[in-house]
């Protein structure tokens, strides 16, 4: 893993999103513990990483359009599907 990779990956590791209190850091290591999470900056490839975001980001979508009724939700369904990402 290259110098710049791994202060990527640090960086974030960080800012992901996740609150402070799920990161553990000790010892060189950069978890994120929590439930919805999970991933292993350190250790967990790229490829994993992503699918991670993409599969919390449907999560959220899924949720607003829950809340959603009407014109607004088709509207929200109608981007979704043009982008490819499925619900």
């Amino acid at each position: 893993m290259s110098k710049d990779e791994k202060k990527l990956r640090y960086l974030l590791w960080l800012k992901h999103g996740c609150p402070s209190h799920y990161l553990y850091g000790d010892d060189g290591e950069m978890q994120c513990n929590n439930p919805n999470c999970m991933i292993d900056f350190k250790r967990d490839t790229v490829k994993r990483i992503s699918q991670i975001f993409e599969k919390q980001e449907i999560e959220k979508i899924k949720r607003q359009i829950e809340c959603m009724s009407g014109p607004e939700m088709e509207l929200e369904i109608g981007f979704i599907m043009e982008k490819g990402l499925g619900l």
